[in-house]
């Protein structure tokens, strides 16, 4: 896939430049060094903060947070930003970053949210690149099945199975002659315990609601269209239907989820600028390894 960013070298350099900011950080510079007892609030820090904070590495965004503070925002922000940092040097004092798994993944996750931030606002898509996702994974933006019903309850829990069969049989005939249509059902019948209408449900979202046999029955095209049918049964009760609309499952074309293609185009380019950033960085590293004692 094509994006902005392809030599390696200068994934190495843009995650080089993140992990000086990461060290200037965590380190800081003389005042800001564990034997220091100074401890500098400045733009920049409180830009980096809020930055770490929010889980974003947009330094524009976070010159426009930090603008907008108020007075007593700006002070709680500040705040926070030296308990912080008084409390990391303390902990640094007393070694507790030594030998430390856990300090150890926080530092990677730092690394990787930086390299991310960086890809996020140098990788770009082309059309040639949406539409080769697209025809790579077509079958991800399948488009269910779904249908658009009403339906009139009969609760055999209160009523008996036996009493609610045949209400159920004298009320479809009356449904019909009378042409009741989608928006009046709601005059009919007992009160369900979720919808009484259902637009452009998948078969997953109705199974969840009547059952298997119930979906089953309504996708399979046993239900007319623009006729009262049934009764239905599910664990619930009866159930009288007048189906608006079936859809069949199909595949989507291109313009109708290129939203979603495009995003998802654009997440795994930036995945792979990762990787091979990643990747760089190791490359400049010698492995040794030693072989493992049985």
């Amino acid at each position: 896939m094509k994006t902005v960013l392809r030599e390696p070298l200068l994934h190495f350099g843009l995650l080089a430049a993140a992990l000086f900011g990461l060290l200037q950080l965590i380190n800081g510079d003389v005042a800001g060094k564990p034997d220091s007892r100074e401890i500098k609030v400045d733009r920049e820090e409180l830009l980096t903060f809020i930055q770490y904070r929010a889980k974003f590495f947009q330094p524009e965004m976070a010159e426009l947070r930090l603008a907008k503070l108020s007075s007593e925002e700006r002070s709680r922000l500040e705040k926070d930003y030296i308990e912080q940092e008084a409390l990391y040097r303390e902990a640094l004092g007393l070694g507790m970053d030594r030998d430390d798994y856990i300090i150890k993944q926080r530092l990677v996750q730092k690394i990787r949210f930086l390299a991310q931030g960086f890809s996020e606002r140098t990788v770009s898509v082309s059309e040639e690149d949406v539409q080769q996702f697209f025809a790579a994974n077509r079958e991800d933006y399948y488009i269910e099945p779904s249908i658009t019903f009403t339906h009139v309850f009969l609760n055999a829990e209160q009523r008996g199975w036996e009493q609610a069969e045949f209400i159920a049989k004298q009320l479809l005939v009356e449904l019909n002659a009378r042409k009741v249509p989608f928006q009046q059902a709601v005059n009919y019948g007992d009160r369900f315990l979720y919808h009484l209408n259902y637009v452009e449900r998948t078969p997953e979202f109705v199974t969840s609601h009547f059952g298997v046999e119930f979906s089953q029955a309504v996708f399979a095209g046993k239900t007319p269209i623009q006729q009262w049918t049934g009764p239905l049964r599910s664990s619930y009760g009866l159930h009288l239907l007048l189906v608006a609309q079936r859809e069949s499952g199909r595949d989507a074309d291109l313009m109708e989820v290129r939203p979603r293609v495009e995003q998802d185009a654009r997440r795994e380019a930036m995945q792979g600028e990762l990787d091979t950033a990643i990747a760089s960085i190791v490359a400049g590293y010698t492995i040794e390894r030693e072989p493992l004692e049985d």
